[in-house]
């Protein structure tokens, strides 16, 4: 006879709860804006790391670095190099100026150009990619319109990620469905993510627009004034100014005096540039005057240019390769292993060569640091709450309600759970990780006899809640992210709340008619027979819902044995 003993630190029982407070706390501090979001993350990881020591499971330092997703930030630093380098080209001030012509000087025809040009993007490329690409150009874009970006930039953001439930390689969470082994097996690769998740997504990406053509009325149905060539260079000098003084703020003294001055510098300019707008704002405008004779356009033409033809040739070279290799690289992965970072991190190296980039540290300043701080910090943290149970917690529970409802009812019970849930818990932590613990659980389902559930249900309801539910916050995806802090290097920041503000309710929106699609395509009379892989007639040899015993459920292997414990704690000893 042998016996185990194990002891567990104080508080053992609760860490679930002590993972939520955590997550909350962070969200208190993101919110309230008391500090950076990056601060928060890191505060966040530290309280997580604390707390597993107080329950006697304390990872060593090596442990801690294996938490961080290093492909993703290579991703992100790659790309980023790549995009600095090319901002230097004048491409993204020219390219402003074509999408403006393009769109007549309307911005709501403007924001559809750049809608649906994200929307294909995103199914090519990823989301985080196609943000790291298009924030540049419509910043620049907005400056030269003279258009508040941040309205175009949450919209474009957020089409982004609806946009990534195209296809397979579109997603982080849908990759991580389709490379799981057992969903594998059960044939849903890209051809069938397409097929299905395409149609939904059409109809999705057609609702978001309409959304925001009401929500951002005001915005996005002015009649923009240009900005005059002078407003244009005084916006220039500010952002070179504002990184200066950044980049002195933590020198020695009289760096930091410098950076004093510099700010009241700044602050005149920033008054400057207002008194202009204010200016433009009073003259008298008629809408009715084509745009190509708006005041100062042949000099906005003549400015907006490029710069470097050289570099230019360069640029598009390297990105066209990269893009191309990001887009190859599913259907290459048998023969190549070529992972996405890899191709970021080469093309980045390759450009530095071909562009002989002198000054290092100025091309290391156009790098978003923060941003792949916070990304560094999420990642513990998220690992935190995963190994304090919390995630697990989730979808044991929604296995549980999936498992009580009786049979012929628990195909749109699976649906409605699986899509609400898990966009909502995708909003207000991270998706992967989520997606990466609600994978196994979903395949038991989806294999276990008495459930009566086929997989593909349960695996598209997962992919479009956690890809819609994305939507909901800042920190809900990747993308989010990424678009939030180049916009702050350029001088606009999101706040959380105005994010919120528009990303919950396009949430609720989005995740409601992916549901009813969900329902339509897998949960109609006439389509249950065609999409379901068992009968529910016999889900289990020689059982009778309801009035067989719960024993032979548990005898046959048809429902775990702990979804069975929950089930029926009163029989414990019966057994």
């Amino acid at each position: 006879l042998q016996i185990n003993i194990m002891q567990h630190g104080f508080g053992y029982r609760y860490k679930e709860i002590y993972a939520a407070l955590v997550v909350l706390g962070m969200y208190i501090l993101i919110i309230t804006e008391i500090v950076d979001r990056m601060i928060s993350a890191v505060l966040g990881s530290f309280m997580i790391l604390t707390i597993l020591a107080l329950i006697d499971e304390r990872p060593s330092l090596e442990v801690i670095v294996s938490w961080i997703d290093y492909n993703t930030l290579a991703l992100l630093f790659g790309m980023m190099i790549i995009v600095g380098i090319f901002s230097t080209t004048g491409f993204f001030e020219w390219i402003a100026i074509k999408a403006y012509d393009a769109s007549k000087g309307k911005v709501w025809v403007l924001v559809v150009i750049l809608g649906c040009f994200t929307l294909g993007a995103s199914g090519i490329l990823d989301n985080v990619t196609t943000m790291l690409l298009l924030t540049p150009i419509i910043v620049r874009l907005c400056k030269v319109g003279n258009i508040d970006p941040i309205p175009v930039l949450i919209t474009t953001v957020m089409l982004s990620n609806v946009g990534g439930n195209f296809t397979a390689v579109g997603d982080p969470s849908v990759v991580i469905i389709v490379s799981n082994k057992d969903v594998a097996k059960a044939g849903i690769g890209f051809a069938e993510v397409f097929f299905f998740m395409a149609p939904g997504t059409v109809f999705i990406s057609v609702v978001t627009f309409v959304f925001f053509k009401f929500y951002y009325k005001k915005e996005f149905n002015i009649v923009p004034k240009l900005a005059s060539p002078q407003t244009l260079q005084q916006q220039r000098e500010i952002e070179i100014w504002t990184k200066t003084a950044r980049r002195m703020a933590g020198g020695i003294p009289e760096e930091r005096q410098v950076a004093e001055m510099l700010q009241g510098f700044i602050a005149n300019l920033k008054n400057q540039v207002d008194a202009a707008n204010l200016e433009a704002a009073n003259e008298e405008f008629d809408p009715d005057r084509t745009y190509r004779g708006l005041p100062g356009m042949a000099e906005l033409r003549a400015q907006c240019k490029i710069t470097d033809r050289r570099l230019f040739v360069m640029c598009v070279s390297v990105l066209s390769l990269v893009v191309g290799l990001f887009f190859v690289e599913n259907f290459l992965s048998e023969w190549v292993h070529l992972p996405l970072p890899w191709v970021a991190i080469i093309g980045s190296l390759m450009l530095m060569v071909l562009a002989d980039i002198h000054d290092m540290e100025g091309l290391l300043h156009k790098v978003e640091w923060s941003t792949l701080i916070f990304f560094g910090s999420l990642f513990v943290l998220m690992e935190g709450v995963d190994r304090l149970g919390l995630i697990d917690y989730i979808g044991e529970e929604i296995a549980l309600i999936i498992l009580t409802v009786e049979p012929e009812n628990r195909l749109v019970v699976a649906i409605i759970v699986l899509v609400w849930v898990s966009a909502i818990v995708s909003a207000i932590i991270d998706s992967i990780p989520y997606t990466a613990a609600m994978i196994p659980i979903v395949v038991k389902l989806a294999q276990n006899p008495a459930v009566g559930i086929g997989m593909k249900p349960l695996v598209f309801s997962l992919a479009f809640g956690t890809g819609l539910g994305g939507n909901g916050t800042m920190i809900g995806a990747t993308a989010n992210l990424v678009m939030a802090g180049l916009a702050e290097q350029n001088g606009y920041k999101i706040s959380f709340v105005r994010f919120a503000k528009a990303g919950i309710p396009v949430m609720f929106v989005t995740v409601a008619v992916a549901n009813v699609y969900l329902l339509i395509i897998f949960a109609s009379k006439r389509s249950i027979s065609s999409w379901m892989e068992v009968d529910f007639s016999a889900p289990c040899p020689g059982y009778s819902w309801p009035l067989q015993p719960i024993h032979s459920e548990l005898r046959q292997g048809c429902i775990p044995f702990q979804y069975w414990l929950k089930m029926h704690p009163s029989n414990h000893g019966s057994m």
